[in-house]
């Protein structure tokens, strides 16, 4: 297993949206999370159990029955999160995107501000 000692390089890499770590010759945004703390809180009564259940073409009222409301919805309620950061830090990011009222996208990634 590696150390923390053997990281290689830590940049900044145009167009990948954040910083890319480079260990042992593998790429990967989420090794960052080794690094930096992450402040998360999730919508009341979420589990990742339940969101690894939702799937592209679900109902909206069926993610409902499954996760919640979430913490907040986009304007036009194509997007509902179901995480954000109380510090304004980096933060697992949990979200689910509708088009019609049914899933297009299931979000569950690292955000690194």
């Amino acid at each position: 297993m590696k150390k923390l000692r053997d990281v290689l390089l830590l940049a900044l890499v145009l167009g990948t949206g954040g910083p890319v770590l480079y260990y042992g010759g593998l790429l990967s945004l989420y090794g960052l999370s080794v690094l930096f703390a992450r402040d998360t809180a999730f919508a009341p009564g979420f589990s990742e159990e339940k969101f690894e259940q939702v799937r592209k073409g679900m109902r909206r009222t069926e993610v409902e029955a499954l996760i919640g409301t979430g913490h907040w919805t986009s304007p036009d309620r194509s997007v509902v999160g179901y995480s954000y950061s109380p510090t304004g830090t980096h933060f697992d990011q949990r979200k689910v995107v509708y088009r019609d009222d049914r899933v297009i996208d299931v979000v569950a990634e690292v955000y690194f501000d």
